[in-house]
């Protein structure tokens, strides 16, 4: 990931708060992740590249990654696949969400800290090169914008 990428979007999930609210116990907090997210962003940044983290709080998944629209309804993990009340769109709840925290990482990149203003000035400009690609677990590619 790190030599094919110029940039990587992840979530900050609380693995431990995941444990204990699905039941899985010790085996998510036992998946070392924070070991992999340690790991990811160091051959990132000897790369010269990137990692980009989004907070925790950030409703990946009940934003319609087409129209903006967040359904509170989705909150329920149960929920893989649902419809947009607002445009229609047929949601898939991990590919959407994944869109939504590649777009979100796009954001983040273009803009000040978390202010939302946007980056302008001499010395600043926007990597080109920048691709971000979403995979799902069953190896779609989404387009690289």
């Amino acid at each position: 990931m790190a030599e094919e990428y110029d940039a990587v979007c992840i979530e900050m999930l609380n693995m431990q708060a995941m444990g204990r609210m699905l039941r899985f116990g010790k085996s998510v907090s036992d998946n070392s992740f924070g070991k992999f997210r340690e790991m990811l962003s160091y051959k990132l940044k000897f790369r010269g590249k990137r990692l980009i983290q989004i907070d925790k709080w950030y409703a990946s998944s009940q934003i319609c990654h087409v129209c903006g629209y967040k359904n509170a309804e989705v909150k329920d993990l149960r929920i893989r696949q649902w419809q947009c009340p607002s445009c229609g769109s047929e949601q898939d709840r991990d590919i959407n969400a994944a869109i939504n925290i590649r777009e979100e990482g796009k954001r983040q990149i273009t803009t000040v800290g978390h202010t939302g203003s946007n980056a302008c000035g001499e010395g600043v400009r926007r990597n080109s090169s920048l691709r971000v690609v979403v995979q799902s677990s069953e190896k779609q590619e989404a387009p690289a914008s």
